[in-house]
Parts: structure tokens; sequence; C-alpha cells
């Protein structure tokens, strides 16, 4: 035992001195060539990374375990998106691989890793190379920065071991907690867990915490893998909407060439998705499968559109999803997809492979252009198979059901898209154009009944196809039968009253037919007839129309039984046309003509453009006429309108209709003139007439002479036109009608007639400006003829003045001036003298009243003022003439009248007439107030005096009279009771009578006035005219009975 011993422990020293020998040996080699080692590790680590590796320092350790420690390590360059930096990795070797010679890393930790990788070089970055060795690896402290456009992904606190054989390290991204555990036994096996992330530190666009929990297992060869998510408060970056809450869970099996994907479900509070899938072909990845087959839960449209992205490689469907439908629900009762995966992100490859079946619940449709929506849609939007297919939709416009609309979106990822729109409709008018505003899409298309409004009345029937493309030079095409009944509404400017009519095209390459009749702006349409080719583009046309023509511009209208036919052709908005025009009557300024032989009818052409601005002009209108010729053109636009006529016309070949009774006419016109209206109306041109017999307002006038236009100015000098007696000669004047019409002339007339209670401030035309000088011969103005009357006069905005102005006739002159404004109220100045005027007849002719005044009578003053305030001096005397018993003259010889005590006398004032010898009187007048303190009346029975006042406004009077009859009296007389005002003489004679006199002058009041009560300049007024002395007043006292002093 003791032998056996010694051998062992000799053995063992031994071996002890050759380990020491190899270590020692190595020690030496490593102290040596000390860079040996750090290259061989900087290699096998650059070969694990990819990357070549810069190393500030190294450390090496023997003891306990071999170890190479770097030092400040770093890769990559900041600048170039990728760089990585590890304060020290610590490499550990195999002691036995060692002893044999070579040196292999059983392990490397990492400590304190930071690595910084922009998303944009990511994919560049090498990884390990081919048959690098795999080993464990150590991570202490990690960092990373994942930077791309919109954020930074960080994960800190990296902690674990990564081997071949076993994965177990946990992270913090986003502020939440990763863990990651998975053993390899033949294929990886393990879980994936990650508890409240802030997706804003994933994505600052996105906003939410999310959770995921993941089971795999890879080995068999299978795969088998159980995904769940959740996620709170999430929102996107293209909306503002909130999803509270959301989850998505999915199992996953198959293998490295074929994946099932079961049990998919998206559950939201918006809407939910169910299915499942097929991943094929995953070992040749560009060319990978998938077979999706999905379904969704009912859900609101206007709150799921809000969480879809903008399309804006499609804005077609951005506008068609975000704008055009809106409201209501709806279900996608197939969502599927079959084909490449690449095919998801390519938008023709998309609509190809996918078949997607929406049902459609209560939604509504807007093309955009309006207001207009179609509303209550329900139906199927099928997307796939290239398009968008809406089919079979029915839905209300206002109140009228639609009953059938199909859209046909085709080929819409492609470059040139088809659209086709399939309508039915039997509805009212106005909701039918509702609905053409909502469902047409194309702007051009739907500009087609833009210009239809005040829609009244009217039905439509019929179903239409419109198909169009996206292509540059496409044309839209129609095809469809439409009728329409009694419908009444406005197109543009125009009124159309029961229309009906046919639109009819067999096929889209077929012409376009319309057949309409009704009336258009109150002209019925007898006949009209239209065929449209490529109505959508080129529109070559052809057509024909026969209308009433009961034309009304200016002046001039065409009546009843009036006639146009137009026929011709057109390319696109280009027309050209036969015109032949008929009319059995023609009316100029509200006069009624109409054609001897019955009807005139006139044929010309007809072109020009109907739109985007309307310029038509009208050639060579020749009218048949059975002597001399004219011809008519004119331009018709938008917004002005032109015409000229040139020619001679007879007018014998016409009548004039006037209180159903022909008149004829004679004479002739020739005329070269033309006329413009638009912003401006302008008139040019000469016009003869020679004896030209017309009609104005039904009363006929002479023309004889020239009156040119220049522009808006017309001229003539010596125009004569006769009307009845009345003889107008223009001796030169021109008239201006740019703006506010403006005659400057002069006018001589002879044989006027008129009354000036026929005038009043309408007949002064308040349109029309005048300087003219005017001169009447032999004018009878309220049945005086008067020898003459000239005066310059002036008509300014309704304001009539006459200055200079002389008047002439068989009793006296006036001159002076005068003027009245549009108001009525009238100013004047005049000088007047009058020699044995008749009484009666001035008055009448002056004031339009009758008098109770008759005679001859001189009349000398100056009055001016206005209707208002009437101011100045006349001296009246009026001889051999008789008063009527007037109401003051009544009630005065009332008081006077004793007939029944004076049995044998009379003073004439009981007749009917009272005649007298001379009234005399000077009158001034002061602000219409009338006074006089000299009227003087003699008569065969009594004279009168008065002194007082009149005011012409208010006809009323106030004044005392003195009455001293001529007769002889009882001399009873003086025991009548007249309270002192009867004064008698010694020839027994009445003397004075005193009178006061006041009110109105139709209605006054006569009272007895004695002497004693009126004043003393009064009282020597009233006697110096009746030449009574006057203390006789004082003497009559005593001598009347009970008068004492």
């Amino acid at each position: 035992m003791k032998i056996i011993s010694k051998r062992i422990f000799l053995a063992l020293v031994l071996a002890a001195c050759i380990i020491g020998l190899i270590v020692i040996a190595f020690y030496a080699t490593v102290r040596i060539s000390p860079s040996m080692l750090r290259q061989i590790v900087e290699r096998q680590i650059e070969e694990i990374t990819g990357q070549k590796i810069i190393v500030e320092d190294a450390d090496f350790g023997i003891f306990w375990r071999p170890r190479l420690s770097l030092i400040n390590i770093r890769a990559g360059n900041p600048d170039e998106g990728g760089y990585m930096d590890i304060k020290r990795i610590d490499a550990y070797f195999s002691l036995r691989q060692i002893i044999i010679g070579r040196i292999e890393l059983s392990g490397i930790t990492l400590k304190h890793p930071s690595f910084f990788i922009d998303s944009e070089v990511l994919s560049g970055l090498e990884g390990p190379s081919k048959g690098a060795a795999l080993t464990r690896v150590m991570i202490e402290d990690g960092y990373l920065r994942l930077s791309h456009a919109e954020s930074d992904l960080i994960v800190k606190d990296i902690n674990g071991r990564l081997s071949p054989y076993r994965i177990d390290f946990s992270a913090s991204i986003s502020g939440g907690a990763v863990q990651v555990q998975a053993l390899n036994l033949g294929g990886w096996k393990g879980t994936i867990s990650s508890h409240n992330m802030d997706l804003s530190g994933i994505n600052s666009r996105f906003t939410g915490v999310c959770s995921v929990e993941s089971a795999f297992d890879t080995t068999a060869s299978k795969i088998d893998m159980s995904l769940d998510i959740s996620m709170d408060d999430l929102v996107f970056p293209w909306t503002t909407d909130r999803i509270e809450k959301a989850s998505a869970r999915i199992k996953i099996q198959g293998d490295h060439d074929r994946l099932d994907l079961k049990e998919i479900s998206i559950i939201t509070p918006v809407a939910g998705l169910s299915g499942q899938a097929v991943l094929s072909r995953l070992n040749l990845e560009s060319e990978a499968v998938l077979a999706l087959n999905m379904e969704s839960t009912q859900f609101e449209y206007e709150q799921v559109a809000s969480l879809l992205p903008s399309f804006s490689d499609l804005p077609w469907l951005d506008t068609l999803l975000a704008e055009q439908i809106r409201d209501g629900k709806s279900r996608f009762s197939t969502i599927s997809y079959n084909g490449p995966v690449k095919g998801l992100a390519d938008a023709q490859s998309f609509f190809d492979n996918a078949y997607i079946v929406q049902d459609l619940i209560g939604q509504s449709f807007g093309a955009g252009h309006g207001p207009q929506r179609i509303t209550d849609i329900s139906g199927k939007v099928i997307y796939g198979k290239g398009g968008i297919v809406c089919k079979d939709l029915w839905g209300f416009v206002n109140d009228s059901r639609i009953e059938n609309v199909n859209l046909l979106f085709n080929d819409i990822a492609m470059p040139v898209s088809t659209t086709t729109v399939e309508v039915t409709a039997d509805m009212p008018v106005d909701d039918f154009v509702d609905a053409w505003h909502s469902a047409v899409v194309p702007k051009d298309v739907d500009e087609l009944l833009s210009p239809v409004s005040n829609i009244s009345s009217g039905r439509i029937r019929g179903k239409v196809d419109i198909i169009w493309d996206d292509a540059p030079d496409s044309l839209v095409r129609a095809r469809g039968d439409i009728s329409l009944e009694d419908c009444t509404y406005s197109w543009g400017q125009n009124m159309v009253e029961g229309h009906s009519g046919t639109v009819t095209a067999q096929d889209f390459n077929s012409p376009v037919r319309i057949a309409f009749s009704g009336k258009v702006n109150g002209r019925a349409v007898q006949r009209f007839g239209a065929e449209l080719e490529e109505p959508f583009g080129e529109l070559r046309s052809r057509y024909i129309l026969q209308a009433d023509n009961q034309l009304d511009v200016a002046a001039v209208k065409l009546g009843k039984g009036s006639m146009i036919l137009i026929e011709g052709t057109g390319t696109g908005a280009y027309i050209k046309a036969r015109t032949v025009l008929v009319t059995k009557e023609l009316t100029i300024f509200n006069t009624t003509y109409r054609p001897v032989d019955g009807e005139l009818a006139a044929e010309g052409s007809l072109s020009g453009t109907l739109w985007p601005g309307l310029n038509i002009r009208l050639e060579n209108l020749v009218p048949e006429l059975s002597s001399g010729s004219l011809s008519i053109s004119a331009d018709i636009s938008d917004d002005a309108f032109t015409a000229g006529i040139k020619g001679i016309l007879e007018l014998d070949q016409f009548s004039v209709q006037i209180d159903k009774t022909h008149h004829s006419m004679s004479g002739s016109i020739s005329a070269d003139m033309s006329f413009s209206q638009g912003v401006t109306s302008s008139l040019s041109g000469t016009v003869t007439c020679r004896h030209a017999l017309v009609f104005s307002e039904g009363s006929p006038l002479v023309f004889d002479g020239t009156f040119s236009m220049q522009r808006n100015t017309l001229a003539a000098s010596e125009m004569k036109v006769v009307s009845g007696d009345t003889k107008i000669t223009i001796t030169s004047g021109t008239l201006d009608i740019a703006k506010r019409p403006y005659f400057n002339g002069g006018l001589v007339i002879e044989g006027m007639s008129f009354n000036t209670g026929d005038i009043d401030k309408s007949s002064i035309p308040d349109s029309l400006d005048a300087d003219a000088f005017i001169e009447l011969i032999r004018p009878n103005i309220n049945d005086i003829t008067l020898n003459g009357f000239k005066a310059n006069t002036r008509l300014k905005n309704g304001r009539l003045t006459f200055s200079d102005m002389i008047i002439k006739g068989i009793y006296g002159t006036a001159q002076g001036s005068a003027s009245t404004d549009p108001a009525g109220s009238m100013t004047f100045d005049l000088v007047v003298s009058l020699r044995n005027a008749g009484i009666r007849q001035f008055f009448y002719a002056v004031a339009k009243e009758d008098t109770w005044v008759y005679g001859d009578m001189d009349l000398d003053g100056h009055i001016w003022g206005s209707t208002e305030s009437i101011n100045g001096t006349l001296a009246f005397r009026a001889q051999k003439g008789n008063i009527r018993k007037y109401a003051m003259f009544s009630r005065i010889f009332a008081l006077l009248n004793i007939y029944k005590i004076i049995q044998y006398q009379d003073l004439e004032l009981t007749s009917k007439n009272f005649p007298y010898n001379v009234i005399s009187s000077t009158f001034t007048i002061r602000d219409s107030v009338m006074s006089f303190n000299d009227f003087y009346l003699d008569s065969n029975s009594l004279q009168l005096s008065a002194v007082g006042q009149y005011s012409l406004k208010t006809k009323e009077i106030d004044a005392h009279i003195g009455i001293q009859p001529f007769e002889s009296v009882d001399r009873t007389i003086g025991m009548i009771p007249l309270l002192g005002w009867v004064l008698t003489g010694e020839d027994k004679k009445l003397i004075v009578v005193s009178m006061k006199v006041r009110g109105e002058l139709d209605d006054p009041v006569v009272q007895i006035a004695p002497v004693d009560t009126i004043s003393n300049p009064v009282k020597e007024s009233l006697f110096r005219l009746l030449s009574i002395p006057s203390d006789i007043i004082r003497r009559s006292q005593k001598i009347l009975p009970g008068k004492q002093d």
C-alpha cells in the first residue's frame, strides 16, 4: 500500500510539474506576444457582430478563469446612422481548449453597451458572418436607440443572456416592461410579454397604451403561436377620435412554408372584425400568398369614417369615404383577399385580388357640388375585381324614392379608371334635378342641369346609364330613354312651361334624340327636334325649331300669330341655321300695325355660339315687301343686343288698328340706322320721312323731314310733325339719350289747344331735361285764343321754367317768368295789362272756376311769389255788368230787403242779377292776403264801398261795407228799430247802412255794424267812397228817435 501510494504521489507531482510547465510556457508565450490573443478575440467578436470594432485598451487574466477584457469598444460612425459604444467586454476562454493549443470563446459579457441605429441604414447593416461561432452572450444594463423620421425607439435596462440554447432577457420599452424567455429544444419554445408600453414612445404620431402576450413553439419543424394584444386610449395620427379599448387575438399554426391564421379577432367599441387567413409559399419570400376571409359587425359609418386614414394616392377614394358617403350604418359581410402579400401595399393589386361586400343601411350620398344628397340609401357596395360596385341601391331624394341605382368604379387603381352610373327614375322633376346633383360626380356633367331652377311642376320617367373615365381626352357617354311630362321651370333667364318630350339614346355610341313641346318665355314651341352626336364631346347637332315669336325688344313687339322657324346644324357651341320669321301684326310704341296682305314674312341666316357666352349673329333678314326693300341684321349676346336696319319702307303696305278699327297709312320712311343695348344704349343713323303717316298711342302723326342719330344724339332741322290741327316744327334741335335724355333746340307750334285743368304734375316729364325756345302761334288756352306765346324754356329734373315769357292776346299782354317743380308748386313774376277783357272768361281761364261777376274789366298790375305765397299790386275796374246772387251778396241784400214794408218801391235787391255801372278797387297782396280800402260799386239802385281783406288760401273775408240806397222810402222808415245805423236826411232818403262781413266767402256771416262801432279811419274811407261828409254821422244821432246826446 505504501509502495502504491508513493507511486501515485510521484505521478501527481509529475503531472503538476507538466501542467505548471505548460502554464508557464503559455504565459511566456503571451508575454512574448501580448497582441496575439487580443487580435484573435477582436476578430471573433467582429465575426459575431458583423461590424468592425475599435478597442481602446485590453486586460488579460489567467487565474481562476482565462479572460480577456476589452475596454471602450466602438463600432460604426454616428454620422452614418449606425454606432455602437460598449464600456467593457469580458471574453472568457475554455481552459481545456487552451491546453490543447486552441483559443475559443466560451462566453462574452457586454457591460453597459449602447447601440445607436438609424432605421434608414438598419437594413444595410451586416449581421454575423456565415460560419461564425455563436457563443453565450451576457448583457448588463444595455441601451438601444432606434431612430426614425417620426421619433426614436428607446430600449433601456437591457439585461439577460442569449445563447444558442436559451434566451432570457428583460428590458424597458417606452415605459413598459418587456420579458423574453425561450429554450432551443430542437426548435425555439417560449413566451414574449410586454406591459403598459406607451405607443407614442414607439411612434410619436400614435398615442395609447399597449400590452402584448405571445407564446410560440417551433419545435419539430412546426410553428404554433398565439398573440394577444390589448390597447387603451388609442388615437391614430390621422384623427383626434379616441378608442378607449381595443383588443386583437390570433392563433398561428403551420410550418416554414404555410401558416394558418386562425381565430383572428379585432374588437373595438366602434366595430369588430373576425375571420381567418392562410399564408402560403413562405419559402419563396417574394411570392408569399395571403388568403384572407373575414367579416365585421354592424357599425355606425360616421364613427368608422372618422378613424380612416387619408388616401392621398387615391384622392377620389378619400373624397368618397370622407365626404360623399355619410350617415347611417354599415356592415362588411365579406372581407376576402387572395393574392400576393406584397399586393396589400399596391392599390392595383389589392383591388384585383380583393372581394369586399359592404351592406349599406340608411346612409346618404352627395357628389359634393351642392347641398343636395340622396338619403336613406340601402344596398350593397362591392370592392374588388379591379373596382368598386354600388349595386341595387335605393334611397330617397326629398320625398321621392329612387328605385334602382348602380354605380360602377372600374380599374380604380389604374392610371385610367372608368365610372358607370345606372339610374332608374320615376319622380317629380324637382326631385330628379336634386338627385342629378347628388349622384353625378363629374362636374362638367353635373353642370348640364345647373341652369335649371324654379321648378314648379312636372314628372320624369326613364332609365339612364352614364359612363366616363379619367383619360384626358375621354368622353362621357350615355344611353337610355327619358320622358318628361308637363314640366315648368326656369332655364337660366328663360321660363319654360308645359315641357313635354323625350330624350333617347339606344346605346353608348348612338346619337341622342330630343323631342320637345311647350312654351319658352310665353312663346309656344310647336315643334322642336334635335339629334346630338357625341353630346358630351364634339357635340355635332341637327335641329329644327318652330315656335311662337311674340318678340318684345325695346319698343318693338311681334304679336299673336307670329312664328319663327330655325333649322340648321351645329358643332359644339357653334350653330348655323336658316331663319324664317312670319308675323301678322307689329306693335311699335304701343301702336299695332298689320300688313295689308295679311302677314309679313322675312328670311335670313343665323350663326354663332351658344356658350360659354351667347354670341349670335342674325344676317340679311329680308322682309317680303310689295314695294321698297329692307334688310335687318342683329348681334345677340348675354349682356348686349345690337341691331341694324337699312332700306325704304312704303307705309301703304300697312294699316293700323285703333279701337278695333283699321286705318290706312301713307308716305314712306327710308332708314339706315343701328341700335345697341347693353350696359348703355346707343342709336345711330338717319331716318327720312316723306309725308309719313304713323300713329302714336292712337293718334295719327304725319312726319316730314330727316333726323339723324350719332351714337346717342338725335338731331333734326326743319322737321315737321302734324297732329290734327296742331303743326310742330323743330326749327333745330338735338336730343341726347346717352344717360338722361336732354333736348336743346327750338320749337314752333301752331294751332295748339289745351285746358290748364288737364295739366298736373304728372304731365311734366321728369325723365327728360331740355333747354328750348318755344313759340306758340294762335294757341287756345282754356277756350281763350291768344295771339302768341314766346318763352325760353328749361326743364331740369322735373322742374319746368319759363323765362323772358311774352303772352299776347286780344285784350292785353303778360310778361315775366314762371316755373313749376315736380311737387306741383309754382313760382312766378308777371306784369299784366288787360283792357276790356271779359271777367267771366278771364277768371274761368285762369282759375278754372265760374265767377259771380259778369262784365268787362281793365286789369293792371304786378304779381309775384308762389302758389303758397302770392304777392303783388292790382288795379281793377269793371263796368256795365251784373252780379249773380252770390252767398255774400245774397245775405247783404237780405238785410236790406225792406220790400215787405215798402210796398211800391223796388231797390232791385230781389232780382237774380244785380246790375252795376262800375266796380273799381286797388288790391295789395302780401303772402296771399289781399287787402283793399277803396273798393267801390255803383249801380242805379245803390252805391257800395268796402274796406278789409281777403285770404286767397282760406277764402275768408273780413270787411266793413257801407251801402247808400238811392230810392225814396216812407217816413215810417224812421220808426224801424235799426239800432242806430239808419240815417235819414231831409229828403227822406236812406243815407247809409254799415255792415260787418266775415268768414268764408261761400258762407259768410253778415251783420249790421252800428256806425258808432266802426273806427274813424274805416268810416272815413267808407264815406269818402260814397261821397258823404263824415260829420253827418254826428248829426244823424239827433234825428233818429231815441238817440240823444
